[in-house]
This record gives structure tokens, sequence and C-alpha cells, in this order.
């Protein structure tokens, strides 16, 4: 594993940019995202958000889903191009 890597929450994740999953710290979201075919090292999109602090819609592979503001600052991704 590299500990170079800057991981940051998913809910950093600007809207048009992309991210490789790579932990999630509630069991239960990753259940939820597991049921979807989400899972660490997985890569998401994030495709647009809604006003202050609101949900926003992220995309992995075929799958579009939103999350809330709260549940997104659990999931840690780095940050890709």
């Amino acid at each position: 594993m590299n500990s170079d890597k800057l991981l940051i929450p998913l809910s950093e994740l600007p809207p048009g940019a992309n991210g490789r999953i790579e932990s999630i710290l509630s069991t239960q979201i990753q259940r939820i995202l597991s049921e979807l075919g989400i899972s660490s090292k997985s890569e998401i999109s994030c495709l647009f958000q809604a006003p202050a602090k609101g949900p926003k819609a992220y995309q992995s592979g075929e799958m579009q889903f939103a999350l809330r503001y709260s549940d997104s600052c659990l999931i840690l991704i780095e940050r890709i191009s």
C-alpha cells in the first residue's frame, strides 16, 4: 500500500471530479454501496451537488446514486484525474 496517498472525504470531491474509494468508515454505508456493486477501489465521479451541503449525485460504473453530506463524509477517496 502506498502511504503517500492523500485521502479526502468523498464529500470534498467537487462536481466533475473523479476519485477512487479507499475506505468506507461505516458498515451500514459499506453494505448499502455493496448492494449497488460499489466497494473499495471502485472509481467514482461527482455529477452535481444540491445547495447548502445538500446531497451530491455520484456515478460509479453504470450506477448513479445520491448520498447525504453526512454519509459522504464517511467515505475516504483518493482523487484521480
